[in-house]
């Protein structure tokens, strides 16, 4: 069970959700527009749970939260997109926890936390929406521009390379012939894999929400030891996994739209992300819960 509500006044816009799976409870909230935050608890039993949730909820009702919509019944996490969303969100919370809970962090990585927090998603998803429609459309299933409209899919994988500086490009590369190919809904390592026809290097997606790394640059810091300050690692991944799941909202809204039904993809088919010869990839979203 999934239970969504907001609250709206003169001076806020919150949402906070509930969700039952066996005898875990995961609440998110925060800003409606915001990633918000994502706490877990495990009772000793289903039953246990779902009275203490039934609880959460009548308390929510009494401050004025309404409720918005229903997802899910107990138990059911079929949805892949639903567990893709929850790791990434997952993640960002557990690096961003670790952040904040970092003593003696360097100026300027706190600096970059506070710019973070004031990242327009709003307008990023606007724009990253409009490039995967484009793209879609005139590129990636495009025959004009060598792609093989025969030839089934089983990925799309978004690779990005140094990310320190604004406006980072993630190329789009079909996938096929991917041995032990399988779903995934958390990060796994690619290998023994095709490219598909034509389809190498095409446009892809931009990455905004790296911009403010520039500041890490070398350029910008030429004899900086930044690197090895505390925080340096951390902040990063928070600005990763924040972007990321950002990306997992906008591809569900548009394959909500049902335009990614033009794709020969297979069965399993994953739209994907990494950096350039790093290892691990993340997937983004998927068409299984579509098909």
């Amino acid at each position: 069970m999934t239970k969504y509500f907001t609250f709206q006044d003169s001076v806020s816009h919150k949402f906070w959700q509930i969700e039952i799976i066996g005898n875990k409870q995961i609440i998110s909230f925060g800003r409606v527009g915001s990633l918000g935050t994502i706490k877990e608890k495990l009772f000793e039993s289903i039953e246990l749970c779902i009275s203490d949730s039934i609880k959460l909820i009548k308390e929510k009702q009494k401050k004025g939260y309404l409720e918005s919509q229903t997802s899910l019944k107990v138990g059911d996490i079929s949805d892949p997109n639903l567990k893709i969303g929850q790791y990434l969100k997952a993640q960002y919370n557990s690096y961003k926890a670790k952040f904040l809970g970092l003593k003696n962090v360097h100026s300027a990585f706190s600096d970059l936390y506070e710019s973070l927090e004031k990242f327009d998603i709003g307008a990023y998803k606007a724009k990253v929406a409009h490039e995967i429609e484009v793209h879609l459309k005139d590129w990636w299933i495009n025959p004009e521009k060598g792609i093989n409209p025969n030839e089934v899919v089983y990925s799309i994988l978004f690779e990005y390379n140094y990310f320190r500086q604004k406006d980072v490009q993630a190329d789009a590369y079909g996938i096929v012939a991917w041995e032990n190919f399988k779903l995934h809904t958390k990060s796994f390592y690619i290998d023994d894999y095709d490219f598909a026809e034509g389809f190498y290097a095409m446009p892809g997606i931009t990455l905004n929400f790296f911009d403010e790394l520039e500041k890490l640059s070398w350029q910008h810091n030429p004899d900086s030891t930044l690197s090895e300050e505390i925080g340096f690692e951390e902040i990063q991944k928070v600005y990763v996994f924040y972007g990321f799941v950002i990306l997992n909202e906008v591809f569900y809204e548009l394959g909500q739209k049902g335009i990614f039904k033009t794709i020969n993809a297979k069965k399993g088919f994953m739209f994907m992300i990494g950096e350039h010869d790093m290892g691990d990839i993340f997937p983004i979203y998927t068409l299984a819960a579509n098909t």
